[in-house]
């Protein structure tokens, strides 16, 4: 880090990791809310639930063997809004 620059590369990786897990929460909310076309949709306030927290599948959904076409928007904004915040940390520095 210089005085010019007031980033150095470990808070680009620190906000890249913060990003990630933001948004994979976000993904996960939504794929609970809105589960495609098989499965059921989860309450808006089940990420409070115990169920939610501590319930674990071991065994893959055989219905599911394709991705929804709303997994596969959220999946496109995330890694819109992670290359938009990699650009303007590159162009502000």
């Amino acid at each position: 880090m210089n005085e010019d620059n007031p980033f150095s590369m470990a808070d680009v990786y620190t906000m890249l990791a913060v990003n990630i897990l933001i948004h994979s929460l976000i993904f996960w909310y939504m794929d609970g809310l809105l589960p495609g076309d098989f499965g059921m949709p989860k309450p808006v306030y089940f990420p409070f639930t115990v169920a939610a927290l501590f319930t674990f599948s071991t065994q893959p959904d055989k219905s599911s063997s394709h991705m929804s076409v709303i997994t596969i928007i959220t999946i496109i904004i995330i890694i819109m809004i992670m290359i938009t915040t990699t650009i303007f940390i590159v162009l502000s520095s």
